[in-house]
């Protein structure tokens, strides 16, 4: 509004706003020049601008935005980062829609706030997603720590309504809200503000649990990165190593495999590592007294294979499973005594299977235990019928039945 004026000359720029809900639509911020004043300022007219006694009168009015295509959408790269493809795409759509809806001033404030509320254990992605949010092309970019006075949200928000659009970045959120409830509540105003501008608030917190409902049901958009199974964990080394391996679909499975219960950052860990070894290996026969000039440059020439990670991946503890010992009992059959019968009927159960290819067809059962019971019957009844062949191979589809 022009009432923030003070001073009005010929020549002064000023710009003018409309308020109200309904004028947020681009075009909507004039940009305003005094051509001339009447009667012109002297010592018995003031050039202080009155509220009640001066008048303007707009001869034209052009925007300061009309000229300039709207900023881009800001959208979310996905290279370099595996595992969370669906996330990221339902993140991108929802500020690509959002937005646009907001510069053509359709506002819907049942959906709250554009942004999303990111939960998960750590190593999961979530601060990496909300880094690569901020490399975005947003105007301006605020970050609220659990370090940040609560007197200063006021004017993030504030300085983020002026500089559209912005991002406010809330990581850690979880142990912010825990230092009072005034916080929240502080919080929670201040997000209310901006749920039709196009201010987006990014929040992370470990735990969703505990956490202030009135503050969780702000955002719509809430998405919980789980550990990743054994194809994103493919996905993610694979997008680690780029370009620079030797390895083939094989060796990417049978590592997905081998890394149970490792996390985003650990897979990272892991690819650093392999890295670093093949790098010394490389570099090994020039480094000591003898240094030779290598013909070929060896950070040119040297891949990680699958030897480098089947060295190093016992350096690398799975977040997962911190806290948790794996060992094996040292118990063995010759401390238990009495219990020969139980023996032979555990290892004809859970042994004899890995070592003996057994087909279960028509009756025939494991053929200790048919051997036992039939023994305590009849011998007639012990034999195995001739219309069944017992198969000692690998594959039990090469069974002939006659």
């Amino acid at each position: 509004m022009a009432e923030d004026v003070e001073i009005i000359l010929p020549g002064c720029t000023f710009t003018v706003r409309s308020r109200g809900e309904h004028s947020r639509m681009r075009g909507s911020k004039l940009q305003m020049t005094v051509n001339s004043c009447d009667p012109y300022p002297n010592e018995e007219h003031g050039f202080y601008f009155d509220t009640f006694k001066t008048t303007i009168t707009i001869s034209s009015a052009t925007s300061s935005e009309s000229g300039s295509p709207p900023p881009p959408i800001p959208q979310i790269r996905q290279d370099g980062i595996g595992g969370l493809d669906q996330q990221i795409s339902d993140i991108n759509q929802d500020i690509a829609v959002r937005m646009r809806m907001a510069r053509r001033g359709h506002i819907v404030p049942l959906l709250g706030p554009i942004g999303c509320l990111l939960s998960g254990l750590e190593g999961t992605g979530k601060t990496l997603l909300l880094e690569r949010l901020a490399e975005c092309p947003w105007k301006k970019v605020y970050r609220i720590t659990p370090k940040t006075h609560a007197k200063a949200y006021t004017d993030i928000f504030d300085d983020a309504l002026e500089h559209e659009p912005s991002l406010i970045v809330i990581d850690n959120v979880d142990r912010l809200l825990e230092k009072a409830d005034t916080l929240v509540r502080s919080l929670c105003t201040e997000i209310q503000k901006v749920r039709t501008k196009e201010v987006v608030i990014a929040a992370a917190a470990r735990t969703l649990d505990g956490m202030d409902r009135e503050f969780t049901s702000a955002f719509i958009n809430r998405y919980e990165l789980f550990p990743p199974d054994a194809r994103q964990r493919e996905d993610i080394l694979r997008q680690q190593l780029g370009a620079n391996h030797n390895l083939d679909s094989a060796d990417f499975q049978s590592l997905a495999a081998s890394t149970h219960g490792f996390v985003g950052r650990d897979l990272a860990t892991l690819c650093g590592l392999a890295h670093r070894r093949r790098l010394r290996m490389a570099y090994k026969p020039f480094v000591g007294d003898q240094l030779s000039t290598p013909d070929k440059e060896p950070e040119k020439t040297c891949r990680v294979n699958h030897e480098d990670f089947t060295a190093i991946i016992d350096q690398v503890h799975p977040s997962l499973l911190a806290g948790s010992v794996l060992e094996l009992p040292k118990v063995r059959w010759t401390d238990v005594a009495g219990l020969d019968d139980v023996r032979r009927r555990l290892e004809s159960i859970m042994i004899f299977p890995f070592k003996v290819c057994l087909i279960y067809a028509r009756g025939i059962h494991n053929p200790v235990l048919t051997h036992n019971r039939s023994a305590r019957t009849s011998s007639k009844n012990s034999a195995v019928a001739p219309h069944t062949r017992v198969c000692c191979c690998s594959d039990p589809q090469a069974v002939q039945r006659p």
